[in-house]
């Protein structure tokens, strides 16, 4: 009896199967078109993914690229700032035959309080 019902079983499952086998090649077109989907789908995901990286690092290079300018400027005011004051004194030492003044031709003033108060510097 046993070996009956496993032949049964076994029947219902090779039945089975080929049932399964028909419909698949019943609705194949539709099968594909499902996998088609499916397949679309995750490309789309994985497209708005990366550009979602994309975007973000494109921001981080921009707000890099704002942050280098801005030095950018800044070195180049010191520059011309340096610049002018060489020129400044190229033309002092050259037109006014100015000098930084040696040891002996120092002089010091002595000014007492009084007297800046009366320059109005105290």
């Amino acid at each position: 009896m046993l070996e009956i019902k496993g032949s049964r079983y076994q029947e219902k499952q090779a039945a089975l199967g080929l049932l399964v086998w028909r419909d698949i090649r019943k609705h194949f077109y539709f099968y594909i078109a499902l996998i088609s989907v499916a397949a679309t789908c995750m490309y789309i995901v994985s497209l708005v993914n990366d550009t979602r990286q994309n975007v973000k690092l494109k921001s981080k290079e921009y707000t890099k690229q704002e942050q280098l300018n801005n030095e950018f400027q800044q070195l180049f005011i010191e520059q011309q700032a340096l610049s002018e004051i060489s020129r400044i004194s190229n033309i002092a030492k050259k037109s006014l035959n100015m000098h930084v003044p040696r040891i002996e031709e120092e002089q010091y003033i002595q000014i007492s309080q009084e007297e800046l108060e009366q320059q109005g510097l105290h």
